[in-house]
């Protein structure tokens, strides 16, 4: 049962952190191998626009800056987007408060950024963000840096790193402040109806790009958190898988009283005509029932408790009344993982534990004839 619960705790958790990306990662990303930045020629825009189940693709230029607000600043990513970005209309934003930019020189900002600049709902929120963008010898730092006055509109909701730094502007007020050419851009994203096959649409992407082009889905873009996780998740799996070793020495030690206590029977069975080895399936299937009866409630109760936490918020995440429950996320795979373990476990000590009954049936016989 803690192994379940556990387990599906740390999917909650983990669910959590990737919901963080997928408003701020497209489903899938174009991006350039060997350069950075790149021109995108208008006839393969239109090829990508046309593919089926395709919703809608922007470009988008980005690159790290930094935002000044009165004395406060933040080292924030600046990424400029096509308005297509903000102006499709199954497009949502978790905002904390504010509306989408509608004009240039408007923008949104995570709110790491928003908390660093303290950035107030109704307040005066302009802010300027300066870019290292010029080359050469200067008198006064200022000059080193090219500047462009912003107007915060809408603060987005997350921490994490790549949504809590971010700030999300028209791409000509980012072709500005880079000194970039019209027209360049840092990927494009893609968006797709969720009804689409993302292996087929992948490949279907691919098929129309140039050699230097590749396709990345959501979790080739976050991969780093996502290999994380997977080993995080593993290391739980096997510490818990460890304990659950340990405590079968406690059903090892069950499993010999038992068998002490069943010699009569067995004594019985073998005068009424039983050979050994049948003897001996018979306390293997009758031990391994005994230990799987309590691992198979265990699991179905842990899964009851979960559904049930996530119907009645039992546990919240904070001590506030409003504060949402804990996540959990119960998974067949997590199950069977679980159960298979068991199942091991419960195998092994019902084997060894027959293996050493073998001699006392020997001593039976011997009595016997």
């Amino acid at each position: 049962m803690s192994m379940v619960i556990t387990l599906s705790g740390f999917n909650g958790l983990r669910n959590l952190v990737i919901e963080g990306f997928l408003w701020t990662d497209p489903d899938f990303k174009i991006v350039r191998n060997n350069e950075r930045d790149f021109q995108l020629d208008s006839n393969l825009r239109k090829s990508l626009s046309s593919l089926k189940n395709m919703e809608f693709l922007y470009g988008a230029i980005e690159n790290d800056i930094i935002v000044v607000k009165g004395d406060n600043f933040a080292v924030a990513k600046l990424r400029g987007v096509d308005w297509t970005y903000f102006r499709f209309p199954n497009r949502e934003f978790p905002l904390i408060f504010g509306t989408k930019p509608q004009n240039n020189g408007e923008a949104i900002c995570g709110a790491s950024v928003g908390s660093a600049l303290n950035l107030k709902e109704n307040g005066f929120n302009r802010i300027v963000l300066y870019f290292p963008g010029k080359v050469g010898r200067t008198l006064f730092a200022e000059e080193a840096f090219t500047s462009r006055s912003f107007e915060i509109t809408g603060v987005m909701a997350g921490e994490q790193e790549s949504s809590g730094t971010l700030l999300l502007a028209p791409i000509d007020d980012a072709w500005e402040i880079f000194n970039s050419e019209p027209g360049q851009y840092s990927f494009l994203g893609v968006y797709v109806s969720p009804e689409a096959d993302s292996k087929n649409i992948k490949n279907d992407i691919q098929s129309l790009l140039p050699k230097e082009f590749i396709v990345l889905d959501r979790m080739e873009q976050q991969k780093d958190v996502y290999r994380i996780l997977r080993i995080e998740k593993l290391a739980v799996f096997i510490i818990l898988a460890f304990i659950a070793i340990v405590a079968s020495f406690i059903l090892f030690g069950a499993g010999s009283l038992i068998m002490l206590e069943k010699q009569r029977s067995a004594a019985i069975l073998l005068a009424m005509g039983f050979s050994s080895i049948r003897i001996r399936w018979v306390f293997f299937w009758w031990m391994l029932f005994v230990t799987l009866s309590g691992a198979i409630p265990g699991i179905l109760f842990a899964v009851v408790l979960c559904y049930t936490h996530q119907k009645f918020n039992l546990i919240s995440l904070d001590i506030a009344p409003d504060s949402p429950p804990f996540p959990v996320s119960v998974e067949l795979m997590d199950l069977l993982n679980v159960f298979s373990i068991l199942l091991i476990i419960a195998i092994l000590i019902a084997g060894i534990r027959i293996l050493g009954f073998k001699s006392q049936i020997r001593f039976f016989q011997t009595f016997k004839t």
